[in-house]
């Protein structure tokens, strides 16, 4: 039987068990950098939350100005720091030593994280204009992708959001449940003007990361003549 989206938020307590403060720490900061990203599913979720980012390119200039100049920064910067976050959150679970030095060990491959990202946006992007619903479940079909280069250097873009459309086929719904499960905790987490949410994010990506690792451990034994990710 399948592990449920209450198996996963299990697995995401025992891991932080612990780890809250420097998970915290460590996913402050990457919010700071960028690494949260539209590839992430439960970004749609969040972003309902804790966006409160000014409309318009200028809004009250100049603060709209510099709003806009460090949105692209983080931007780039966010690609490599999104897959050490991944692998901090990995690490967690498999009890592996990590820190806020997870974040900064992808810059080595700063190039291939961006094109990453880009190419993810760019695909989320054309399914979003067939209506929201497609855009959500082209996130969710290539949300693994960060995940595996986080694993796997040496995965080109295009290789790791293949990879990703042929792990996640049949398990987006669970996915899916397992981000809705946290409902509850991000509107308690909007309601604590959004201070909740330091202790709320690093909670589903400890969760997310153990679905990551169940669901690369099953496409591996399906996939048993395949070189393992990680």
């Amino acid at each position: 039987m399948m592990p449920r989206a209450w198996d996963f938020r299990k697995l995401g307590r025992d891991a932080l068990a612990g780890n809250w403060m420097m998970a915290i720490l460590v996913t402050l900061l990457a919010i700071i950098l960028g690494a949260l990203s539209l590839g992430n599913g439960f970004h749609f979720t969040i972003n309902l939350t804790i966006n409160e980012q000014p409309q318009g390119i200028w809004y009250y200039f100049p603060h709209g100005f510099w709003w806009s100049f460090y949105s692209l920064i983080v931007f780039f910067i966010g690609a490599a720091v999104e897959l050490g976050l991944h692998s901090y959150f990995i690490n967690l679970q498999r009890k592996d030593d990590s820190g806020v030095e997870n974040l900064f060990q992808y810059f080595s491959i700063f190039g291939r994280a961006l094109l990453l990202r880009l190419y993810m946006w760019l695909l989320i992007f054309l399914w979003s204009l067939l209506l929201v619903i497609p855009g959500i479940i082209a996130a969710y079909r290539y949300s693994m992708a960060p995940y595996l280069m986080s694993q796997n250097r040496e995965l080109t873009a295009t290789e790791a959001v293949n990879l990703s459309k042929q792990m996640t086929y049949g398990h987006k719904g669970r996915l899916f449940c397992l981000d809705i499960s946290f409902i509850g905790w991000i509107i308690l987490g909007g309601i604590t003007f959004g201070l909740g949410m330091l202790v709320v994010i690093p909670y589903i990506l400890s969760s997310r990361a153990a679905f990551f690792l169940d669901l690369n451990y099953h496409y591996q034994q399906e996939h048993a003549e395949q070189q393992p990710i990680g």
